[in-house]
């Protein structure tokens, strides 16, 4: 699996997912790859908080390679759950308080915050 390097506008990521989701191209529980593996590039990222880049364990640690490997999985796992809800939360608001579809302004307006 590739891994999105920190150069990744993820501000773009965020509005082409939004524009799936209002062409229902992205349904409420689907996960945009790209979207996903820059969130879990981002939070493995944090894990390797210690380590040095390549992953092999940095001065004071004590964490074998198999445990990284594992935090590893853990982080593309928690990746997966945040856009799934995420993406729950945002088609739940293709809709205003009165059922009437919202114009993609005031849609991307209601999701971008999420």
């Amino acid at each position: 699996m590739r891994l999105y390097s920190a150069a990744v506008n993820i501000d773009k990521l965020i509005e082409a997912s939004i524009s799936k989701i209002y062409k229902k191209k992205l349904q409420a529980g689907d996960i945009d790859a790209d979207l996903f593996r820059a969130n879990a590039t981002k939070i493995y990222e944090g894990v390797k908080v210690g380590y040095r880049k390549d992953g092999v364990q940095g001065p004071g640690t004590n964490l074998s390679n198999e445990t990284l490997n594992k935090l590893k999985v853990n982080s593309y796992t928690a990746a997966a759950f945040k856009q799934y809800k995420n993406n729950e939360e945002i088609a739940s608001l293709l809709t205003d308080e009165n059922g009437k579809q919202r114009s993609f302004a005031e849609f991307k307006k209601a999701a971008k915050p999420l």
